[in-house]
């Protein structure tokens, strides 16, 4: 006999709405950046100990010098249609509390448009095709 005074207990006590969604979103996304990805570091695989201010002011120092050594405006190892996204390898696998700031990711070259698109261009083509051959790639 089921009982109907029992009360559901939800397992999910998060708050689901849109801008707290947003917000866990931006920081899964803010967590991705050079500048956490190497706070993290310090902090966790060196076993630097004199404190996330220190850290984040020598992090910093670090970005400064290498945004002056090396021009990112220039894009001469990007050719045009192609982007750097920063995405997970393959044999790094997920663990209960692993955050992405605390996840090693790998720089990898995407084609959003390339040639073969752009003469595609030329004739026409259904939507649907085209992004079959997109997602091929």
């Amino acid at each position: 006999m089921i009982n109907k005074n029992l009360k559901f207990v939800p397992r999910d006590t998060r708050d689901h709405s849109k801008e707290t969604i947003a917000q866990r979103r931006y920081m899964r996304i803010k967590g991705k950046s050079l500048k956490h990805v190497l706070l993290d570091k310090f902090i966790n695989k060196y076993g630097y100990d004199k404190g996330i201010v220190t850290a984040n002011a020598i992090v910093d120092d670090l970005l400064t010098t290498v945004e002056q050594y090396y021009r990112y405006s220039d894009n001469s190892f990007i050719k045009p249609g192609q982007m750097v996204w920063h995405a997970v390898p393959v044999d790094e696998y997920p663990a209960k509390g692993k955050s992405i700031a605390q996840t090693r990711l790998k720089p990898v070259v995407l084609d959003i448009i390339s040639e073969q698109d752009i003469e595609d261009m030329k004739t026409p083509i259904h939507h649907r095709e085209l992004r079959m051959r997109r997602a091929e790639r």
